[in-house]
């Protein structure tokens, strides 16, 4: 039963609000004796608990308390998210006291919303727990110092590799502000930036956010010019940026540009990574190939990126899938690829479903 419901059984009996003083003296303050007030007493704590219902239902404790001058308070903000960092050193280092200045500005430019302890490995519980976290998080290589994010962590060591003192401040910065979630390029501006600005584009029905493209040539004739296609794609890690770009093909299925819709990052931090880009252009995607390994031959290994695997592999996979996507609608629309020679070491994709037919209406010119 609600509040109103119990407000009208309430007049409904005739017996209303009673005041305090009714309620435990039943309306005569001189009619209760002793022994009648104990029964008295029960039966307005009865009733004082039918009106505390009443009162939440009407007014729920959840609704905040009002101000002084009656005006409710605005909801509270959620606290911000707060990144723990645990920096793992050696006080014998004499790297640590340039490294000690940079997890403090780290410190100084988050303020609240960092937390960092640092842990000196001379101290023998110190070095059991580092130990154990590089056990249980695969931390490799390991170093001389060490800052461990969450699940994630920098290592520096020697000359040559200081991750903590290059990457720390990105790394924080990514985890509280993350670059996540899908990216949309204009894909038609895209085509015409790659085949020129006369061109035709189609969008086929299927899976995938692509155009089929087409131009005419110098006689009138329409011929195929490529393809081009939206990749999205999550990367499983707190500090890495979500992979977004453009891929364009040719007709024959060669790379043609590969447009980054966000920025590559290592650890949080933007790099270069066009000699990694520049690997495809040219070449017809190999569904043998794979990042860092070889791929049987033929020149189909592919070298990644250092501190951003992941993202690598994700730029790969989504190139296939891209690839995948067009071989199909090249077999479902074979006159129009007629001058097409089929190549490469993979063997033609199954047509499943009738595979990628145009849509209707919406052709873009």
């Amino acid at each position: 039963m609600n509040g109103q419901d119990e407000i009208r059984r309430a007049n409904a009996s005739g017996d209303g609000f009673r005041s305090g003083r009714d309620a435990l003296w039943g309306g005569d303050p001189c009619a209760g004796s002793p022994v009648a007030l104990t029964g008295r007493i029960g039966e307005a704590v009865a009733s004082a608990a039918a009106l505390a219902a009443i009162v939440a239902a009407l007014w729920p404790a959840s609704a905040p308390a009002a101000d002084g001058d009656g005006k409710r308070p605005e909801a509270r903000e959620p606290s911000p998210r707060v990144v723990n960092v645990r920096v793992f050193y050696s006080s014998e280092d004499p790297r640590w006291p340039q490294a000690a200045a940079l997890v403090s500005k780290v410190a100084e430019r988050f303020g609240e919303k960092v937390r960092i302890e640092t842990f000196d490995i001379e101290n023998t519980e110190n070095y059991r727990l580092l130990s154990k976290l590089e056990k249980d998080l695969r931390i490799e290589p390991t170093g001389e110092i060490t800052a461990v994010i969450g699940n994630f962590a920098l290592t520096s060591r020697g000359e040559a590799r200081r991750d903590v003192e290059k990457y720390l401040e990105a790394s924080v910065e990514a985890i509280l502000s993350p670059k996540k979630g899908p990216v949309r390029g204009n894909l038609f501006a895209f085509a015409q930036e790659t085949f020129g600005r006369s061109v035709r584009a189609v969008t086929p029905e299927g899976p995938g956010v692509a155009l089929a493209v087409f131009r005419t040539d110098a006689e009138g004739r329409e011929e195929a010019a490529g393809w081009v296609e939206e990749i999205n794609a999550e990367v499983d890690c707190p500090v890495c940026a979500d992979v977004a770009f453009l891929v364009a093909f040719d007709a024959e299925g060669k790379v043609v540009s590969i447009k980054p819709l966000r920025e590559i990052e290592r650890y949080g931090k933007p790099i270069d990574a066009s000699p990694f880009l520049d690997q495809f252009r040219g070449r017809r995607i190999d569904g043998r190939w794979t990042i860092g390994v070889s791929g049987g031959g033929g020149g189909s290994e592919i070298s990644g990126i250092s501190g951003a695997t992941k993202t690598a592999r994700l730029y790969l996979s989504g190139l296939k899938e891209a690839w995948a996507h067009f071989r199909v609608y090249r077999m479902v629309h074979r006159s129009r690829y007629r001058d097409i020679v089929e190549e490469g070491p993979e063997p033609a994709p199954k047509i499943r479903g009738g595979g990628r037919p145009e849509t209707q209406g919406e052709v873009r010119k």
